[in-house]
């Protein structure tokens, strides 16, 4: 290994593990909210009749649950597949989530706007035009994502080999709209 290789593999094993320093923190204020605002959840939510919105809101909630389960299981793997099809599932649930958050937004502007017809029309144009290439991108994204054994044999996570930019566009089109 060169030099050059090495200090690269040094800056993926850094990354790996900030990114379970991440998850973990972020498993942590996920479950410190949820368990503060539980008793106000079982009495509005739970105890309720459930509507679209109560479904909404409990995917939008308990998705991330999901995604860091996932990202969890990445990085105790060694396995370029586990990796590729981990991260690709991730992927998708990240946006999956952001179409569930987009679509609260969406009801919840529609509801202060009268419930008129002409913004619901303009919110479902709007949600069309940018999940639909929102998808294409992801797909292209997710398609071109290459992963690579630990250069190191006992450390696990996930090591990059290859993977294009255009991610950065589905970010820029969920922003803007």
């Amino acid at each position: 290994m060169s030099a050059a290789e090495y200090d690269l593999a040094i800056l993926a094993t850094n990354i790996n593990k900030n990114e379970g320093y991440a998850v973990t923190a972020c498993g942590a204020l996920l479950t410190y909210d949820i368990l503060t605002l539980l008793d106000k959840e079982v009495e509005y939510v739970w105890m309720t009749p459930w509507s679209f919105g109560t479904v909404l809101y409990l995917l939008n909630r308990y998705l991330p649950y999901i995604e860091t389960i996932v990202v969890h299981l990445c990085s105790t793997t060694n396995s370029p597949e586990a990796c590729q099809m981990g991260k690709t599932v991730l992927a998708w649930f990240v946006v999956a989530g952001s179409l569930i958050s987009q679509v609260v937004l969406m009801v919840r502007t529609y509801a202060i706007w009268g419930r008129k017809q002409s913004i619901y029309f303009g919110l479902i144009g709007l949600c069309v035009a940018t999940t639909v290439p929102v998808m294409v991108i992801n797909y292209l994204e997710v398609a071109s994502w290459k992963y690579g054994p630990s250069p190191f044999p006992n450390q696990n996570g996930c090591f990059a080999v290859h993977h294009s930019k255009i991610i950065f566009i589905r970010y820029v089109i969920l922003i803007v709209c």
